[in-house]
């Protein structure tokens, strides 16, 4: 059960629906080996659970692709795109 308040700052409960919504983050990365670590460990912190990560390198010539992979092999919401 979850609560609302009304105008009247009174409360009232509800029944919580399930949801089954996600939200997807787009994360383009180019040269993103020293930040996108803190990037990524940032969204995994949040209560939310229903998301999944996409990270697009556009072809960085650093480790951002193989950083990101170590990541996408543990969590199955996030997502290694190479442009």
């Amino acid at each position: 059960m979850g609560q609302e308040w009304n105008e009247g700052g009174r409360s009232r409960e509800y029944a919580m629906k399930p949801n089954n919504d996600i939200v997807s983050i787009v994360i383009p990365a180019y040269r993103a080996a020293n930040y996108v670590s803190e990037a990524i460990r940032s969204v995994q912190a949040q209560d939310m659970t229903g998301w999944e990560m996409l990270v697009v390198d556009d072809g960085s010539p650093d480790n951002t692709a193989t950083i990101v992979a170590s990541y996408a092999a543990s969590d199955s919401r996030i997502k290694l795109i190479i442009s």
